[in-house]
Order: C-alpha cells, then structure tokens, then sequence
C-alpha cells in the first residue's frame, strides 16, 4: 500500500521556494511554470497534502522547445492523446 507524504510544507517549497498557507482558497492554491525536473522532485519526494483525496492537479503540459523532429512529435502524440485540448505546438490541457 502507498504511504501518502502528508509534508504539506516541504511540498510547497518545492513549488513555490515557501510555505505561506494563507495563499490557499478552499484547500487548494494554483501554480504555473513548473519545469520537468520540479515535477520528478514532487513525484519522488512530496506530492500530497492533508486533504482526504490526496492529489497535486496538473491540468496543461506545455513544451519549451520546438518539437522539430518526427519521433519526438509521434511521441508527445501519443502520451497526451488522451487531452481534452492538444495541438503539436506542444501543448496539451485537460478540463
């Protein structure tokens, strides 16, 4: 069975550089930006809360680089496929 890290602090230092819980609206707070090596610290690390459904919502993936190459877009393709919104820019969100 997975054992939830119940760190809010060090969660929240991991994406926003402090813990300030005065910035939450109804449990939750909304961030932007985050890059691939942030979010692989937060999955390996610190990814839940005291909430009873324990979860860090990621709702759009954006790519910074161009997608130049053709395996790289059949790649981007086919692990977001499943968005509600994608295009080959390299941007796919979910509602």
């Amino acid at each position: 069975m997975y054992k939830y890290n119940m760190d809010i602090e060090t969660r929240d230092k991991i994406i926003f550089g402090s813990y300030e819980p005065d910035k939450y609206m109804g449990g939750c707070r909304d961030f932007e930006d985050m890059n691939v090596e942030t979010l692989k610290e937060l999955v390996n690390n610190v990814i839940s809360d005291k909430r009873s459904d324990y979860r860090l919502n990621i709702i759009a993936i954006k790519k910074t680089e161009s997608i130049e190459d053709k395996n790289e877009m059949i790649d981007f393709l086919n692990e977001f496929r499943f968005a509600d919104e994608f295009d080959v820019e390299g941007y796919a969100w979910w509602d």
